[in-house]
């Protein structure tokens, strides 16, 4: 296997206080660590692949990690995207142990292939230690440290992991009300298409925006506004066309267009025509029009 995990790890008071224990298969490297730490010890990471971290119950409650200067504490599992550092500091002096998942991307994927995930693989997860991901954890660690069984056993525990993490489940099981987003998620998006009119966003970038997955905040959105995330957003970029056409009188509809997102005039005036019945240049006579004889009254 060509997989070969070189995460950059600087520790100051963490310590290792036994051998590394690991098993590794199709895309993983599993490792079983048991390490000490002093209070205000810190840590840091980066790899160039995503990871999963499991905690026993003594870590979660002695680790702070912080994503950006946000803290988050009461921690039991950690999904880490390729490329995304991750500071941790120790609270209280404590041992503890904690799994390792180094994860080829391809594999994963893969694993994650035809399922519905309510968290983005581009996003980080953390699981606080009210979940199940606790006896997960205890079994990944006996099988790590010592292997009963082939590699089924960690392929159907790592497969249990990734479902906890990702809230993973088939697209016909998806309950209708977990898939509406929050008020918050959907100004998310609503803010970055407007601050990107000219270059549209993607519908996965739309999705980042909110922090799901693609396959899941398309399924939400359309849940929660009616629309599929794409033709809410060309409707977006149309009402802020129409809005440049009524403050900008001197504005050509060449201009207008470009700086919506829309590659050349038709292209804005077909868009618009199916919209509101009429093309731009019509409806901004109408309403310019409209403008001045209130302006005279």
């Amino acid at each position: 296997m060509g997989f070969a995990p070189a995460m950059t790890a600087e520790l100051s008071g963490i310590q290792a206080v036994s051998p590394l224990h690991f098993r590794r298969w199709n895309g993983v490297i599993a490792d079983l660590w048991h390490a000490k730490g002093e209070e205000g010890g810190r840590g840091f990471y980066i790899a160039p692949y995503p990871r999963i971290v499991l905690f026993d119950e003594d870590a979660a409650s002695a680790i702070t990690f912080f994503e950006g200067n946000a803290p988050r504490k009461g921690v039991s599992a950690l999904f880490v995207p390729a490329h995304m550092p991750m500071r941790s500091q120790m609270s209280q002096a404590r041992r503890f142990s904690h799994v390792d998942l180094h994860l080829e991307q391809t594999p994963l994927r893969k694993r994650l292939s035809g399922l519905t995930l309510r968290r983005s693989l581009d996003q980080p997860v953390f699981l606080d230690r009210g979940s199940r991901i606790h006896d997960l954890t205890r079994l990944l660690a006996h099988e790590i440290a010592q292997p009963t069984r082939s590699a089924l056993m960690l392929e159907g525990l790592l497969l249990a992991t990734l479902a906890e993490i990702f809230e993973a489940m088939p697209e016909e099981d998806l309950p209708g009300a977990r898939q509406s987003l929050a008020p918050h998620q959907v100004q998310a998006v609503a803010r970055l298409v407007d601050t990107r009119l000219d270059h549209p966003p993607s519908v996965a970038e739309m999705a980042e925006a909110a922090g799901l997955s693609e396959s899941w905040f398309a399924h939400a959105f359309k849940q929660s506004t009616g629309q599929s995330p794409l033709k809410w957003q060309i409707s977006r970029r149309i009402k802020a066309a129409a809005t440049l056409m009524q403050r900008d009188a001197d504005a050509s509809l060449a201009e207008i267009a470009a700086a919506t997102g829309f590659t050349d005039q038709s292209h804005l005036t077909r868009a618009f025509r199916a919209l509101h019945g009429m093309p731009p240049a019509a409806w901004r006579k109408r309403h310019m029009a409209a403008f001045a004889a209130e302006a005279f009254n």
